[in-house]
């Protein structure tokens, strides 16, 4: 039999941080011209376990060094958004508690898939690095710098992504039960449509 959220007072609060996450890849990676798809949640028991994806096309031509620059840049940007929009308050994001989410909690798998893109940013951009601590302090670098521009872009997006992570926060009724929410279904919201007209 489904347990509804209700019934758990700690649950309202988290559903509404997943639904930020989520809503946080999926506003970025519209932004960066990504073809998003859709965006599912499930809680799994009552403590907040759950799973949760904004699901992606991520096959694109590329024919480039600079094109494969860009887009592995482009993915480790949405794929920090998440947990820098779970982290968004009232008064912006708290960059520590994203950097935990991120690392430690439920952006854990975000982080281990943009570790991996890093290198290969890094092996594209210095190619001569003649130590471990050359590239070390060059993937640190690289890392920083696309925390930072992922910051930036959620800052900006902060009011439109909060407002679709209340929307997907609003489906999510009962644990075990999965929620989708399909890209046409988003794309119509008025904020959302108003926000990416004339985007592809």
């Amino acid at each position: 039999m489904p347990l509804p959220v209700n019934h758990y007072p700690r649950l309202p609060q988290i559903i509404q941080e997943i639904g930020r996450h989520e809503a946080g890849h999926y506003i970025i990676g519209r932004c960066l011209g990504f073809k998003m798809n859709q965006i599912t949640i499930q809680l799994l028991d009552p403590t907040g376990a759950h799973s949760g994806e904004a699901s992606v096309t991520l096959p694109q031509p590329i024919a480039t060094l600079d094109t494969l620059l860009k887009y592995a840049e482009f993915r480790v940007l949405m794929l920090y958004a998440g947990s820098l929009a779970q982290a968004l308050s009232p008064s912006g994001i708290n960059n520590e508690t994203a950097l935990d989410i991120v690392k430690n909690k439920g952006g854990k798998n975000d982080y281990d898939k943009a570790r991996e893109l890093v290198h290969i940013v890094r092996n594209i951009k210095y190619p001569n690095d003649a130590t471990e601590a050359e590239a070390q302090a060059h993937l640190s670098q690289i890392d920083n710098e696309l925390w930072c521009r992922a910051t930036e872009i959620v800052g900006t997006e902060a009011e439109i992504i909060k407002g679709l992570g209340r929307r997907i926060a609003s489906e999510v009724a009962e644990i075990g039960t999965k929620y989708t929410i399909t890209a046409n279904t988003i794309d119509n919201l008025p904020a959302i449509a108003s926000r990416f007209a004339g985007s592809p």
